[in-house]
């Protein structure tokens, strides 16, 4: 039985790949006084995506979506569903019409999670679970662990608050079972400068293809029906006549992470797999060492949680979001990938330019 996220990832890893550009963006962003009255009633503190905080979003997406195809695709930007590789995310900016209502506001970075996957320092809000740098220093807010933290006074208005870097380490090294080490993966991408200034993408040697599929993976689409798994306990004589108790893992074939198993038939077991605990415990952790560190998401399935305090609830906290990343694009022929922008440079002037006269090619003269 094949899960549809290893439907996916096939398709993607035949269809798609990552550009060749990294893409920078700054805009407006707007918390409003709905959005901080809820942030401050919440200790645990409240998810808001980004398209949900950044200004006139349809009009934000359609213009990057533009800049997308008209250099990677023979599609419409409008048919266009953009994702991308996350490299950088920082906050400035932070500010409020009434300065004198605030006194703290912090974040912190949010990708979906996976029931049953997670890190003992993992922290998960809903659907969420923070992202946070282990090589930085702790920040916390109200109890709560961020990025940042910044008090609403003018001058902090122009403070830069990196939320998320390159090759921020995510998660701490473990050292596995087998003796390696896990948790050293910084990002798998080479950023060089080109003649002309731009940014060129590659990726590292020996490294493996980044989890293009990865913004399809959520809580919600992990798992294709009510199932979910489950843990066995066994207890097994030892050498020495001692008993030793011994963890396995069911994992349901309606559970993506059977798909982990799918060449070792000393799992199989009726309606999916039976794993050892340290296996499955081992196999999660990469995943989520990959799936962090490459970061493959789009607007709408990532964004900040927050923390407030504030005294009063102001109109609403606007500030600047500045994020770089590299676009999921569509493979096509060799060579194919130079003609497109000239290909888009020639449908924006058929658009553009009135079409007057029908000319008939067999006559080779221009009808009336």
């Amino acid at each position: 039985m094949v899960h549809a996220l290893t439907s996916a990832k096939a398709m993607y890893l035949e269809k798609m790949k990552l550009g060749e550009t990294v893409i920078e963006v700054e805009t407006t962003c707007t918390l409003s006084k709905s959005q901080l009255a809820a942030i401050c009633t919440s200790p645990e503190g409240v998810v808001f995506r980004f398209s949900d905080m950044i200004d006139q979003y349809d009009k934000f997406m359609a213009n990057v979506k533009k800049h997308v195809t008209n250099a990677y695709s023979t599609r419409g930007a409008e048919q266009y569903n953009l994702s991308f590789m996350l490299l950088d995310v920082a906050v400035t900016g932070l500010q409020s019409p009434d300065n004198s209502g605030g006194l703290i506001l912090a974040g912190s970075l949010v990708l979906p999670s996976v029931e049953g996957i997670s890190h003992p320092g993992s922290h998960e809000i809903g659907d969420f679970r923070k992202v946070l740098d282990q090589d930085k220093p702790r920040v916390y807010a109200l109890g709560e662990e961020h990025s940042f933290v910044h008090t609403l006074k003018h001058c902090n208005v122009h403070e830069v608050y990196e939320v998320i870097g390159l090759n921020s380490k995510t998660l701490p090294q473990v050292r596995l079972p087998n003796g390696e080490i896990a948790g050293q993966m910084t990002s798998p991408l080479v950023l060089k400068a080109r003649a002309d200034s731009s940014v060129s993408v590659k990726i590292r040697d020996n490294v493996p293809i980044p989890l293009l599929h990865g913004h399809l993976i959520d809580n919600k689409s992990a798992y294709e029906s009510a199932l979910r798994m489950s843990m066995s306990k066994y207890l097994r004589p030892m050498p020495g006549s001692a008993v030793g108790t011994e963890y396995h893992v069911f994992l349901p074939d309606a559970c993506w992470g059977r798909q982990w198993y799918l060449n070792h038939p000393e799992y199989e077991a009726e309606g999916g797999v039976v794993v050892p605990l340290d296996v499955f415990v081992a196999d999660s952790y990469n995943y989520m060492e990959q799936a962090n560190t490459t970061r493959i998401t789009t607007f709408e399935r990532s964004g900040i949680c927050w923390n407030a305090q504030m005294l009063e609830y102001p109109p609403c906290v606007k500030f600047i979001l500045k994020a770089r990343f590299v676009p999921i694009v569509e493979k096509h022929m060799d060579g194919a990938v130079e003609s497109i922008p000239w290909n888009s440079l020639k449908v924006d002037a058929r658009k553009k330019i009135p079409l007057v006269d029908q000319m008939d090619i067999t006559k080779n003269e221009v009808l009336p």
